[in-house]
């Protein structure tokens, strides 16, 4: 991170959208995240003030469980520091600002309970910066949106970036740049087509496999004309699908999609399951995993690479009977001698299920979303504020 002058009032912007069940925190790994630069600030002497958002709260109608008084107590226990709370549009902000030192840090509230956070609104970003100094901006995962915070915020105060920005553009860049060892695999799992297409784009040319496990899977399997009875599928991109199957055809890369899946007649409460080859899955089917066939098809292909890269669970992880194909990927992943770059909420919160520790890979980055936008070299509001 750039030198940052002492004695400065910093508006920190990091991402604690964190996992919350019955007021606890789920998974710690973004707060664990923001340390580097937490301390950087706080050892230059500076007063911090830290601001995030946390869900898809109303503005018109605020969730409390969305309140991010709730991490107050999480970051004094983590960090050693007090953390006192406030509303952004509090008359005494500027004072409880000037109270802060080494020891103590501010956190702002829920950005989304203002209005003018998601309208991108310079009034918003305008009095918001006014009470400080300088802008670090250290929340890679909501990079890639357009919002006060992750964009017009930038016109208003000096800005930086912090460390965790640092580290995931040092290993992601690469990429980009055919910077890795080849032969290269991309997989890629979870719902949406959409947000993968870029990245699927990307690669093509690059890697030397792609595999498509996930929800996502269903859409090519149906556009290949098989039958997927009940399961998840995105309609509208079937022609998407046809037409990455056709260029993918063209070129070196195999895309490779399942040829075996697990299956369930009760997806709410999945006692029974069959493993199906995709050409007999029936009508009132539902598809949740992929298939001891398949897990073969995509182990032997990461076993020939040096480099990986993934997003996404290959299944409907969230249930035991679905888990085993992400297992059984993550761990061959884990066990791996090549580089493996992971990304998304859904991925780290699957390799924990798996029981599988988060330091058996390379780099795990923070965002899922900003992970993929960056990969298919789409814009990137804040990135591009800050000139990377």
């Amino acid at each position: 991170m750039q030198a940052i002058a002492k004695n400065k009032k910093i508006l920190l912007r990091v991402d604690l959208n964190l996992p919350i069940k019955n007021g606890k925190v789920k998974d710690l790994s973004r707060l664990i995240a923001i340390g580097p630069t937490l301390h950087n600030l706080l050892e230059n002497g500076c007063k911090v003030t830290i601001c995030s958002h946390l869900g898809r709260p109303d503005p018109d109608n605020f969730d409390q469980n969305l309140s991010l008084k709730h991490i107050c107590q999480v970051i004094e226990q983590m960090y050693k520091i007090e953390c006192e709370f406030s509303e952004i549009d509090a008359t005494d902000l500027d004072q409880k600002i000037e109270s802060l030192n080494p020891k103590k840090v501010l956190l702002l509230e829920n950005l989304r309970k203002y209005k003018g956070e998601k309208k991108d609104d310079p009034a918003f970003s305008k009095e918001l910066a006014s009470h400080f100094d300088e802008f670090v901006f250290d929340a890679f995962a909501v990079a890639h949106r357009k919002n006060a915070s992750t964009h017009e915020i930038f016109n208003h105060l000096k800005s930086n970036k912090g460390i965790l920005i640092e580290r995931e553009i040092k290993n992601l860049k690469p990429l980009l740049k055919g910077e890795f060892e080849n032969p290269l695999t991309v997989i890629l799992g979870g719902k949406k087509i959409e947000t993968k297409i870029g990245v699927i784009l990307n690669f093509i040319t690059k890697a030397k496999f792609i595999l498509i496990g996930g929800a996502m899977a269903n859409t090519f399997l149906k556009a290949q004309g098989f039958e997927i009875g009940k399961s998840v599928y995105e309609e509208s991109k079937i022609n998407t699908a046809k037409g990455i199957l056709k260029i993918a055809s063209e070129h070196e890369a195999q895309l490779i999609l399942p040829s075996d899946v697990v299956t369930t007649k009760d997806l709410k409460d999945p006692k029974i399951i069959e493993v199906k080859s995709v050409s007999e899955v029936k009508s009132n089917d539902y598809i949740i995993d992929i298939g001891p066939s398949t897990i073969n098809d995509f182990q032997q292909a990461i076993n020939e690479s040096k480099t990986i890269i993934g997003n996404g669970p290959v299944g409907f992880y969230e249930l035991p009977a679905s888990l085993q194909g992400s297992k059984s990927i993550y761990k061959t992943l884990s066990e791996h001698n090549g580089k493996t770059i992971l990304g998304g909420g859904d991925t780290i919160d699957c390799i924990r299920l798996s029981g599988i520790s988060l330091k058996k890979f390379n780099f795990i980055s923070t965002g899922g979303g900003a992970m993929l936008k960056y990969l298919a070299k789409d814009h990137m509001p804040a990135l591009d504020k800050l000139n990377i």
